[in-house]
């Protein structure tokens, strides 16, 4: 993954970090100093005749909440979006509520999605697809909440190289669904550990990590059932290429992919 020839310097220098058994690591993480948000915390909740959708799945906003903050958008728009539904105090609630009630998302699921959008609405199917569980509608909303712009937008085929860049030298996180202890779900990618460096402060071009460090919205991953925290967990990164979908794919992975803040010039 070294990008000397372009240039281009890690967004943050590495940390060691030392493990329980004595190991280190050479990590980078753009989550540093922040606490991912619990989606079991959630207060927003929606309900249409048989569909009912509340904090068990909301994995996605809370994912796309964290993103947002972990890219730089935090201080910069907390006055702007917290005016937005003051009843609540959460982002990744505010952004629920946004997708499901604004009439402009509304009619953009009715043009994009005109068949799951039909069921959604009729209320009868409580199997239907909800507008958060749709990728492309995801990424919609949040541009248009925000309203400042395209700072993140959704990839199908994103190989492992431009994952590992985004977040050494993009300082930006990236969403992944994946397939965890038989749940279908989506955490952050905030992090990459590596046993050594090839240079002072960046891996080797072709390097892989030993970990990828993951936020996960409903606790820790594939021990959900121990109420642990979701805060940094770290996965080998063959589970990684396992699980994360397409599963079993050691070559592209579906995204969600984001644009620093300051890069926009916000």
């Amino acid at each position: 993954m070294n990008n000397n020839v372009l240039d281009i310097e890690p967004y943050r220098l590495p940390k060691p970090v030392e493990l329980a058994n004595g190991k280190k690591y050479w990590v980078y993480n753009v989550s540093d100093g922040f606490d991912n948000y619990s989606q079991l915390k959630s207060k927003y909740s929606f309900v249409n005749k048989k569909i009912k959708s509340n904090a068990y799945s909301f994995c996605n906003v809370h994912m796309m909440a964290m993103g947002l903050i972990y890219s730089g958008y935090e201080k910069r728009l907390a006055a702007e979006y917290n005016s937005k539904y003051p009843e609540l105090t959460r982002l990744p609630d505010k952004l629920a509520k946004y997708i499901f009630e604004d009439p402009e998302m509304d009619k953009y699921f009715k043009k994009r999605f005109p068949d799951y959008y039909k069921t959604f609405k009729t209320g009868n199917d409580k199997d239907a697809v909800c507008p958060n569980e749709l990728h492309n509608l995801l990424n919609w909303s949040a541009n248009k909440f925000l309203d400042i712009g395209a700072v993140t937008y959704f990839s199908m085929h994103t190989p492992w190289e431009n994952i590992i860049e985004d977040i050494i030298y993009n300082g930006t996180p990236v969403g992944v669904s994946g397939l965890f202890s038989n749940l279908n779900h989506m955490v952050l990618v905030v992090g990459v550990a590596y046993d050594h460096l090839e240079d002072q402060n960046e891996p080797g071009k072709c390097q892989e990590p030993s970990y990828l460090i993951i936020d996960d919205p409903y606790g820790k991953t594939y021990e959900y059932g121990k109420g642990l925290s979701g805060n940094d967990v770290w996965i080998p990164f063959d589970k990684c290429v396992s699980d994360f979908k397409p599963t079993n794919n050691s070559n592209f992975k579906m995204t969600h992919r984001f644009i620093r803040a300051e890069h926009l010039g916000v």
